[in-house]
């Protein structure tokens, strides 16, 4: 009879096989079969994947181009020379939190423009005013 929680997760099944091999002195292939885990399983170890790069990457082009969307950070990733999946690269995306919709106003102050995004100026730049619709 066993105290406590059933085994189910391959982590903890591995676990009970490492315990089984090391305290009780059964094999690998018997201590698997016991705990119906296949020895593939056991002997796999997770490389984690190394997103820095393209995160560092992503970070610069948002920072550059404020007003791009996710697609186009995409493409020109791509373009780049960055190799990468688009679910990948949405998943940093959410990640570094981009996805929020991000407001651009456009407002004088002093007879300059300035380009407003996520309540932050980023740069000021001199637009003559064209009208209520123009920029």
């Amino acid at each position: 009879t066993c105290a406590g929680k059933k085994v189910r997760r391959p982590v903890d099944k591995r676990e009970a096989v490492s315990m089984m091999v090391t305290d009780k002195q059964v094999s690998v292939r018997q201590a698997c079969k016991i705990v119906s885990l296949p020895r593939s399983v056991y002997r796999y170890h997770r490389i984690p994947k190394d997103d820095s790069a393209l995160m560092e990457a992503l970070e610069e082009l948002v920072k550059k181009h404020p007003t791009i969307g996710f697609w186009k950070c995409y493409y020109r990733l791509r373009r780049s020379g960055h190799q990468c999946n688009h679910k990948r690269l949405y998943r940093i995306y959410k990640l570094l939190k981009l996805n929020i919709r991000r407001r651009i106003t456009f407002f004088q102050e002093n007879s300059r423009w300035i380009l407003q995004v996520r309540g932050v100026a980023i740069a000021k730049v001199p637009m003559p005013f064209h009208g209520a619709g123009g920029r």
